[in-house]
């Protein structure tokens, strides 16, 4: 009811884990971030009890890393689109690893 009258609505599944995702990408996205990302929503998941696969948890990383992903990545990986390719090759790398 306090909800409803004050419209503070409870985060969704991928709000919640968005925000752990952010935090471990915050230094950089690369392959060890993204790794590391993966683990800890992965931990949340399981945790909180949030009934995601591993494939939308992975989804939910790749989504992320391309959102945080800026000019610096950009000036170490070649421009946007190697960047945006880094991080699509580790997500299907993982995803084969995982068995989806």
């Amino acid at each position: 009811m306090f909800e409803k009258l004050f419209g503070k609505q409870e985060a969704t599944p991928r709000e919640k884990l968005s925000s752990v995702i952010e935090k471990e990408l915050s230094i950089g996205v690369d392959q060890p971030s993204i790794i590391r990302a993966f683990e800890s929503a992965r931990k949340k998941n399981v945790d909180e009890v949030l009934g995601l696969s591993t494939e939308q948890i992975l989804d939910i990383v790749r989504d992320t890393a391309i959102t945080l992903s800026g000019p610096i990545e950009d000036t170490l990986y070649g421009g946007a689109n190697q960047t945006v390719n880094n991080i699509l090759s580790e997500i299907d790398r993982l995803k084969k690893e995982m068995g989806n």
